[in-house]
């Protein structure tokens, strides 16, 4: 299983531990666990993950309460931007609105200055392939 597969498959093993959890279901509690596991995948680019993680909880889940239901949609949004950030390239999704790379965009211009070389320029070539730039 490559890595985009396994994290989707974590997601979904921390959604379904979340349902089992003492007090019920709680999908805020659910979302920040996930955007947690998220950020611990890149030690590389963790200052990064985080904000990406933190904008998705802000946009997808805090934000609206239908979608607060971690429904596929974000769930997909989540795995794209692991993705881009993992340079995985097993899951072709459309997750992501040109709005949101555009935000990407700009975490990863505050970002730049602490990221490896090789990372920043992997995720600046997808940006431009995603007219993010």
């Amino acid at each position: 299983m490559n890595s985009a597969r396994k994290f989707d498959a974590d997601l979904r093993r921390i959604l379904k531990h979340e349902r089992t959890a003492e007090g019920g279901f709680d999908s805020v509690r659910a979302a920040k666990t996930i955007a947690g596991a998220f950020e611990e995948s890149f030690p590389d680019a963790k200052s990064l993950a985080r904000e990406i993680g933190a904008y998705w909880l802000k946009t997808y889940i805090e934000a609206d309460p239908a979608r607060g239901a971690i429904g596929a949609a974000s769930l997909d949004w989540i795995v794209e931007a692991f993705t881009f950030l993992s340079g995985a390239d097993d899951f072709e999704l459309a997750a992501i609105s040109a709005d949101d790379w555009n935000e990407v965009r700009a975490m990863l211009s505050s970002e730049a200055g602490d990221l490896p070389m090789p990372l920043l320029t992997r995720l600046l070539n997808v940006l431009m392939q995603k007219n993010a730039l």
